[in-house]
């Protein structure tokens, strides 16, 4: 998949393209759904697939949210799009003068002129231009003048509720990385450097990875989770720590640490990704060192029956 920053990039392709145009973070099953049936009318019609989304998130120029709440860098955004067949990836750099656009001009600008789709797929809540003051309805009239077809999606039902990004970033916060994973249509990641931390883990005989993921990225609520934990193409089990190590006084910013059961190696300096499976328990304060030992034991019980596993030492599997 060709992604492009500049939408000239794309122009000797004009005439021949379709488009799905959307924030696509997290590239839930609503965003598949779209791009999916997108890429499979193109394949039919000769067409060519386009996915067009924007960098950074408008949210954050637009001052409507504040620090990590991202659910997907860039990057895996893009690869989550290209997983679905899409053949190019327009990732409009969003600022200030782009908010500012109309929604006429938008189409203009950045569809119609340059691109000259055949058809245009977007969301039921699809919104653009200054202050969001073009919807669907009006993106349908535009597209008769501008000679394309739009097809809007409606909402995407997942056990009993809307698949949305929103929706997603409240379950993650809250740590219910079940539900999130139901409405993403895979677990929850966090991918991130191993760095070198003080060496607690180790001399409690439990030796954790300290992960640094993007900080744009929404880390999930405090507690410990059962996850996977994958590095050098393959998964580990693993008990996850995400919070302030109150035994240790420490506070301040979340860590995220990772103890791979059954691991043994040095991981330093190597990409870590980190799939959310189950919040476990709040994380607690322990008198000695003793007692959190043992709990760190019960906890990686707990995490092997939460990945349906039985080997008490851990099992590797290939990918993730």
């Amino acid at each position: 998949m060709l992604i492009a920053r500049e939408i000239r990039q794309l122009k000797r392709y004009a005439g021949r393209v379709a488009v799905a145009i959307g924030v696509f973070d997290g590239v839930h099953m609503g965003h598949r759904t779209i791009l999916g049936e997108m890429v499979a009318l193109c394949r039919a019609r000769g067409h060519l697939p386009v996915a067009v989304t924007f960098e950074p998130h408008p949210a954050e120029v637009l001052g409507k949210a504040a620090g990590a709440d991202r659910l997907t860098t860039l990057a895996e955004k893009a690869r989550l799009i290209a997983a679905t067949g899409v053949d190019f990836l327009l990732a409009i750099p969003f600022d200030r003068s782009f908010a500012d656009l109309s929604a006429r001009d938008f189409v203009h600008d950045f569809l119609a002129g340059p691109l000259d789709p055949k058809a245009v797929h977007v969301g039921f809540n699809f919104s653009f231009g200054r202050r969001g003051e073009g919807d669907a309805r009006l993106l349908s009239d535009l597209g008769e003048v501008h000679g394309f077809a739009v097809r809007v999606f409606g909402p995407l039902m997942g056990n009993g509720e809307v698949v949305s990004s929103t929706r997603i970033r409240e379950a993650v916060l809250a740590g219910d990385v079940r539900r999130a994973t139901r409405l993403l249509g895979r677990p929850y990641r966090l991918r991130g450097e191993v760095v070198h931390g003080d060496g607690r883990g180790s001399s409690l005989g439990f030796p954790t990875a300290n992960v640094e993921p993007d900080p744009c990225v929404l880390r999930p609520g405090g507690g410990v989770y059962a996850a996977w934990a994958a590095v050098g193409g393959r998964a580990w089990p693993a008990v996850v720590n995400v919070g302030t190590r109150p035994t240790f006084g420490e506070g301040g910013q979340a860590t995220v640490e990772a103890h791979l059961v059954g691991f043994s190696g040095t991981i330093y300096g190597r990409s870590l990704e980190i799939l959310f499976v189950e919040r476990m328990r709040d994380e607690m304060r322990f008198a000695t060192s003793g007692s959190l030992s043992r709990q760190i034991d019960a906890d990686i019980a707990d995490a092997l029956r939460a990945l349906n596993l039985r080997n008490t030492h851990g099992a590797a599997h290939d990918g993730c």
